[in-house]
């Protein structure tokens, strides 16, 4: 997926090229981002986003004890 040059509503749209079609994000009323298709084979899927929060390890281990971190170089 790419930048499409395109913007709805001031948000940016998104290309893909495998499919040839082009989305834009929105926010649902739980206030996750979704993807919708509005032009493509796709047209009119929406694409849930999936809840995240932006933490610091030390307070993650606090919230939910003991983990394992995956992590590339």
């Amino acid at each position: 997926m790419a930048a499409s040059g395109w913007t709805v509503d001031d948000l940016f749209v998104l290309y893909d090229y495998e499919t040839e079609s082009m989305w834009f994000s929105s926010f649902g009323g739980d206030g996750v981002s979704n993807l919708t298709c509005v032009a493509g084979e796709l047209q009119d899927t929406m694409l849930l986003g999936v809840p995240w929060d932006r933490t610091e390890w030390r307070f993650w281990q606090q919230a939910n004890g003991p983990s394992l971190l995956m992590a590339t170089k």
